[in-house]
């Protein structure tokens, strides 16, 4: 009989705890005393003190600097075998696994292993229910969870779960390289915000409560996926409860205010948390500071293909400084908020956060319609006047679509410099200059800063193309 237990607990110890009852029916049958044993040995296994007999130390004082990750090292974990220690995160430890049970072949998958004197706090159920979170979430910028359980670590049953590995790293050193700009940025953080928003607005609402750029991980697709809802909590236990427990894995330098105050979390958490890590995307600089103070109008170097937001900077300030108040009150109330002000920006559409008076908005209506803009006081002057200076407008306007679309074509091919590497995004900028009906300046302009890139990168063809172009432009109009 004591062998049976052992094997039962076991069993058991590995099953999920919402499927527990059911297996021990299916395991034990009517016999009520061998149940009642076998939780009796599960509980005892989990309890903090057989934890101290069986280590021969305080559990408190076992801290994450003891975690030995070769002891996991070939281990199994439902179809899969751990082969690589990957990283250390705020609860977790993160492992690289291969599928070895024959089936698939060349599957990789990712197991993230609860630190071990965080158990107590992030228990099996926690872990089970955040997977369940993760499946429930139907958005294609969420992290898939593939599986959960129980992996042993000395005497500890340490709980875990399997989901896609993602090779690409996190949002923000994904994003980090010299050619990316302001609107490919902006746009991750739009997907993002679908995904939150699929997570608040949910029959069941969960807040993640814990964003910051490792838990928004690229694909290989170059999407953004949402991860780790460890401590995501049903938004009306969020409200109504205290939600200190939790203190010790929440991300404090991406973390709202009110996580360490008295205050309760909403949905305008998220929203802040996930300003800073595009604040972050932008100038390189990582939280906590204050924005206000630290303009990202006053860190981002712009590129060339950026020069069409240079005079719409200011509105990118005014929405991160609205996502990042520090009263929750005066925040955007939602995801959908923040992500509508974000794509006005991209699009050039009126910020609705920004000094929403006459002069911005005719300011900007003459830069998105000049032509509408031009009609209008022309036919107000007089039909002569009009007659005469539009035609020269039609030409200017045609002069300007020119130049947009040789700077869209150029900020096309960057945002795609990572896909191109630099030697094929430079040739693709050559093959744009030469077709250009772009003016003679901006030619001039983006065929030196070509040439520039290129003799940093040591490709000789590309410079020397880039500076006969700007050669030639520079003979034939004197400039």
């Amino acid at each position: 009989m004591t062998d049976d237990l052992f094997e039962l607990w076991d069993i058991i110890e590995k099953t999920p705890p919402r499927l527990r009852q059911k297996k021990l029916d299916e395991l034990c049958g009517d016999d009520e005393a061998l149940k009642a044993d076998v939780l009796g040995c599960v509980e005892m296994a989990q309890s903090p003190n057989v934890s101290l007999d069986i280590l021969s130390l305080g559990f408190s004082s076992f801290v994450d600097s003891y975690f030995e990750p070769n002891k996991l090292l070939n281990k199994t974990i439902g179809n899969y075998t751990i082969t690589k220690y990957l990283n250390n995160g705020g609860m977790a430890h993160v492992f690289l696994a291969e599928r070895t049970d024959g089936l698939l072949v060349n599957q990789t998958a990712v197991v993230k292993v609860v630190k071990p004197h965080l158990i107590d706090t992030y228990d099996y159920s926690l872990i089970d229910r955040e997977a369940n979170i993760m499946a429930q979430l139907k958005s294609k910028y969420i992290a898939r969870v593939t599986d959960v359980g129980v992996i042993a670590y000395d005497a500890l049953m340490l709980p875990c779960y399997i989901m896609d590995y993602m090779s690409n790293g996190d949002i923000v050193s994904f994003y980090d390289f010299p050619l990316c700009h302001i609107d490919v940025k902006v746009n991750a953080i739009i997907k993002v915000c679908e995904a939150l928003a699929c997570s608040h607005d949910g029959e069941v609402p969960y807040l993640h409560a814990d964003i910051k750029p490792h838990n928004i991980l690229m694909n290989h697709q170059g999407d953004p996926l949402l991860c780790d809802f460890g401590i995501a909590q049903r938004a009306k236990q969020v409200f109504d409860q205290n939600h200190k427990q939790y203190a010790e894995v929440y991300s404090c330098g991406y973390s709202s205010p009110e996580i360490n105050s008295e205050q309760t979390l909403n949905f305008s958490s998220d929203v802040y948390s996930l300003a800073l890590v595009l604040y972050e995307m932008l100038t390189r600089l990582k939280p906590p500071f204050d924005i206000k103070n630290n303009l990202p109008s006053n860190n981002i170097k712009f590129a060339y293909a950026d020069v069409k937001y240079k005079r719409w900077i200011k509105e990118l300030d005014v929405i991160l400084i609205k996502a990042t108040q520090q009263n929750p009150n005066d925040r955007y109330q939602s995801v959908a908020d923040f992500s509508h002000d974000l794509q006005d920006f991209v699009n050039l559409k009126y910020v609705s956060s920004y000094k929403n008076n006459t002069v911005y908005r005719f300011y900007k209506y003459l830069f998105l319609k000049p032509v509408h803009a031009f009609l209008a006081t022309a036919g107000a002057i007089s039909t002569v006047a009009f007659s005469v200076l539009f035609l020269s407008s039609v030409t200017w306007v045609n002069q300007q679509n020119n130049n947009n679309d040789f700077l869209v074509e150029l900020a096309e091919n960057y945002a795609d410099s990572y896909r191109y590497g630099q030697w094929g995004s430079l040739s693709n900028a050559i093959t744009i200059l030469n077709k250009s009906k772009a003016d003679d300046n901006l030619t001039f302009k983006h065929a030196m800063a070509i040439g520039e890139m290129a003799v940093l990168v040591d490709n000789r063809n590309a410079a020397v193309d880039a500076y006969n172009i700007a050669v030639n432009v520079s003979d034939q109009h004197n400039l």
